[in-house]
């Protein structure tokens, strides 16, 4: 979802990406870690934020590939082990998720976590349309 094609790729991604093409070749420049991590070839050629992740963000941390780096960043196991109270507010049309694997009731069973679903919200107020 997070590549797909239309608004979110064309606006957020693509200012997102230029941002992050910035940073990662400063990076490059500093660190030894980040030149044995990525070259500036494969940095130019990158087209989209899974690539970014394959490419950049998974190697320089370790990660395997970018389900590896999505899996083990994944916040929802964490939920239910919340003990201060919390407000999650989700938006149905983030771009950067799946509709299918933001949190539910079942994640949220501690109780110290009350969850709300909006619509619309995109990523971080991002509206896609």
């Amino acid at each position: 979802i997070i590549d797909r094609s239309g608004f979110n790729r064309k606006v957020y991604a693509a200012n997102f990406l230029k941002t992050m093409r910035e940073k990662a070749a400063r990076l490059h420049a500093r660190f030894p870690a980040a030149r044995k991590a990525f070259s500036l070839e494969t940095l130019a050629k990158i087209d989209t934020l899974g690539e970014l992740d394959d490419n950049i963000i998974a190697p320089l941390f370790g990660f395997k590939d970018r389900w590896d780096y999505y899996r083990q960043s994944d916040s929802l196991p964490y939920l239910p082990k919340i003990q201060v109270p919390h407000y999650l507010l989700v938006a149905a049309d983030d771009p950067f998720f799946c509709p299918h694997t933001l949190p539910g009731a079942a994640d949220v069973a501690c109780g110290t976590v009350r969850i709300d679903y909006s619509p619309l919200g995109g990523h971080c107020g991002f509206v896609e349309s």
